[in-house]
C-alpha cells in the first residue's frame, strides 16, 4: 500500500496529478470547532477545493476533524457537519474524529476533559458517523490514547495512530502516521504521512464460493523460483492464478522443506503440526496431514487462529520482533491471503490478533521475513528470494494477477463480486477479446446477456470488462457497449456521440450549407463536400468502434 498524507489550508498542492503517483490516499481536513465557549464549527478553508482535486486526479479522499465536543450531542452534531461538507462526493478513506489538545496552553474547551468522558464524545462521533453511511475512526497520538482517552472502548473503530519513530506503536492501528516532515512531489513543503499499522496488515479476500481451485504450487527447479516468477508461470486449465503467495518454512541451502508439505498426495515432510488442507482442491480445512483426505496439505508454523481464538501463546524460535508475515486464513464464508510488508512488519502476536478481529476463524502462519510475497489481480508485493513452494488460488471468472496483465493492474468492483447482468448495447455486436483490445474470441449479438464478476482495467483510456458470455466463453469486452437490463448509461452514450469529430462533422455541415444557401458554392458542390464530411465521421467512428467493439 502507498503512503497516505493528510492535508489543510497550511498545505500548498502545486500538481494534484503528480501527488497522485506517489501516494495512495489522502485525508483531507474538513474544519474543526473553535476551543473558545461558543464552540463554533468552522469548516477548512481548502477543503471544498481539495476535496474536488483528489478525486479529479483518481487519490483515494477521506476526511478528519479536530474536535472540541464536550457533549455527546456536540460530537453528533460534528458528524452531521462533516456529512454536510461531503454530500454528492464518495469517500474511499474513513471519517475520522482528531483528538488532541487545542493550543499551547492547553486551556479549550474540551481540553480538561476526563478521559471516560471524551472517550463518550468520541464514540458519539463514530456511532453518528456509522450511521450516516461512513467507515468511522480516531486519531490521535500514541500517548494521548493512552493517557486521554480509553483505548480499549475504542475497538469499533479504525485508529490512526500518530507516533514520529521509526519503530511502530505498540498498540493496536490501522494507519501509523509517523512523520511531519514527509516530502511529497507536488505539494510545496512537508507533509503528514502515514502507513498500514502494524497490527493490521495488508490483505485479499474472495469467497469461498468463488475458488475454482486452491493448490500447493511446488517450485520449478532445484533452486527454487520467485513468487513473481511463479505467477507467470504456474498455470491450471490454460490459467494462471488470480493469487499466489509464498507457502512453507524451507531450508534456504538445501531448498528442503522445514515445515510440512503434501503435493499431489506425495508426501515430502510430515510434521505433528496443523495445517491447511485444500480438500478437493476447492476448500480450505485446518487438519493434521493425516486427517483429511486432500491431494494438497501445507503445515503451519505455528498456526495463528483456531476457532475464531489467536492461538499464539509464544513466539516460536526465529520468529520474534517486528517482521514481514505471511498468513492464509478463512472463515464459513470467504478466505483471504495476509501479509505485513517488511517495514514496518508485525509481531506474530499483532498478526493473529488483527487476522481474528477482521472474522477469521482459522488461520496459518506460512513462511516469513525475506520469502513474504504476495501477487494478486491488484498489487505485487515481493522481495525477489527464491522461495520453494507457493500457494495458488484460481476464482471463478478470474482473469489473472498483475503480472499475468502485463500493463496495468486488474481492479474490482465488489459490487458486482456476486455476478452483474449485463447486456451488449452496441447495434452492429460486441466482440469479446483473449485480452484488450486483442485476438476476437466471438461475436456477441446485441441485447445478448453476459455475466460480470466484477473485474476491470482500463486501457488507453478505454474501460474493459472480464465477463462471461452466454456461451460461457471468457474474455474482455468494452464497457461502454454493455449496459444493466439492456439499458446504456445516458451520460456515456452523450460522451461517445458528442466528441471531438462529431462536433467537427457537424459543425463543417451547417457551414458549407450556409455558404450554400447564400450562393457561395453551388449545390453540386456542397453535396461533394457533404459526401466527405460524412466519409469522414463514418470512417473514423467505425475504425474506433472496432478497436472497443
Amino acid at each position: 500500500m502507498k503512503r497516505i498524507i493528510d492535508l489543510s489550508q497550511n498545505n500548498a498542492v502545486e500538481d494534484w496529478h503528480e501527488a497522485a503517483r506517489q501516494v495512495g490516499g489522502v485525508l483531507l481536513r474538513a474544519g474543526y470547532r473553535g476551543y473558545g465557549a461558543a464552540g463554533t464549527l468552522v469548516r477548512d478553508a481548502r477543503f471544498p477545493e481539495y476535496l474536488a482535486a483528489a478525486e479529479a486526479a483518481g487519490i483515494p479522499a477521506g476526511v478528519y476533524f479536530v474536535t472540541q465536543a464536550v457533549t455527546e450531542a456536540e460530537a453528533a452534531e460534528e458528524a452531521d457537519f462533516i456529512a454536510s461538507l461531503v454530500k454528492g462526493h464518495r469517500l474511499g478513506l474513513p471519517v475520522y474524529v482528531d483528538s488532541e489538545w487545542s493550543h499551547a496552553p492547553h486551556t479549550g474547551r474540551a481540553d480538561g476533559l476526563p478521559a471516560a468522558r471524551r472517550t463518550d464524545c468520541v464514540n458519539a462521533f463514530c456511532e453518528r458517523v456509522r450511521s450516516l453511511g461512513f467507515e468511522p475512526g480516531v486519531y490521535a497520538s500514541e500517548r494521548w490514547f493512552g493517557s486521554m482517552l480509553e483505548p480499549g472502548r475504542l475497538g469499533a473503530w479504525k485508529l490512526w495512530c500518530a507516533k514520529y519513530s521509526s519503530a511502530a506503536p505498540d498498540m493496536a492501528c490501522s494507519l501509523w502516521q509517523y512523520t511531519d516532515s514527509g516530502s511529497v512531489r507536488g505539494i510545496r513543503g512537508s507533509v503528514d504521512v502515514s502507513r498500514p499499522g502494524a497490527a493490521e496488515p495488508e490483505r485479499y479476500e474472495f469467497p469461498l464460493a468463488e475458488i475454482d481451485r486452491i493448490a500447493y504450487v511446488p517450485m520449478a527447479g532445484a533452486a527454487g523460483e520467485t513468487v513473481s516468477a511463479a505467477a507467470v508461470r504456474a498455470r491450471w486449465n490454460g490459467r494462471l492464478p488470480d493469487v499466489i503467495c509464498n507457502a512453507e518454512l524451507f531450508s534456504m541451502s538445501t531448498h528442503k522443506p522445514a515445515s510440512g508439505v503434501v503435493c499431489g498426495g506425495v508426501r515430502e515432510l510430515l510434521t505433528q503440526t496443523l495445517g491447511a488442507a485444500f480438500v478437493g482442491s476447492r476448500r480450505p480445512v485446518l487438519s493434521y496431514a493425516d486427517n483429511v483426505g486432500a491431494p494438497d496439505w501445507v503445515g503451519a508454523y505455528p498456526c495463528l487462529v483456531r476457532d475464531g481464538k489467536v492461538c499464539v501463546e509464544a513466539e516460536p524460535r526465529g520468529l520474534s520482533g517486528r517482521a514481514a508475515r505471511t498468513a492464509l486464513a478463512w472463515n464459513a464464508e470467504k478466505c483471504a491471503v495476509f501479509y505485513a510488508e517488511a517495514a514496518p512488519g508485525a509481531r506474530l502476536a499483532e498478526f493473529a490478533e488483527a487476522i481474528a478481529a477482521l472474522g477469521y476463524t482459522e488461520a496459518i502462519n506460512l513462511d516469513g521475513g525475506g520469502s513474504t510475497a504476495v501477487v494478486t489481480p491488484e498489487s505485487v508485493y515481493d522481495q525477489g528470494r527464491a522461495v520453494r513452494g507457493k500457494i495458488g488460488v484460481w476464482l471463478r471468472d478470474g482473469c489473472g494477477n498483475k503480472l499475468a496483465l502485463k500493463d496495468g493492474a486488474m481492479r474490482r468492483d465488489m459490487d458486482a463480486a456476486g455476478g452483474a447482468a449485463l447486456t451488449v448495447t452496441a447495434d452492429g455486436g460486441l466482440n469479446l477479446r483473449a485480452a484488450p483490445g486483442g485476438t476476437v474470441k466471438e461475436r456477441m449479438p446485441k441485447g445478448s446477456a453476459v455475466r460480470w464478476y466484477g473485474f476491470y482495467c482500463v486501457r488507453a483510456g478505454v474501460k474493459w470488462l472480464y465477463v462471461r458470455a452466454a456461451s460461457g466463453t471468457q474474455g474482455y469486452a468494452a464497457a461502454e457497449y454493455l449496459g444493466e437490463g439492456g439499458r446504456e448509461d445516458v451520460k456515456e452514450r452523450l460522451t461517445r456521440l458528442i466528441d471531438v469529430k462529431s462536433i467537427v462533422t457537424i459543425v463543417l455541415t451547417v457551414i458549407f450549407g450556409v455558404l450554400a444557401l447564400r450562393g457561395v458554392v453551388t449545390g453540386q458542390e456542397f453535396l461533394t463536400v457533404f459526401t466527405v464530411v460524412i466519409a469522414f465521421y463514418y470512417g473514423t467512428q467505425a475504425g474506433k468502434t472496432e478497436q472497443k467493439a
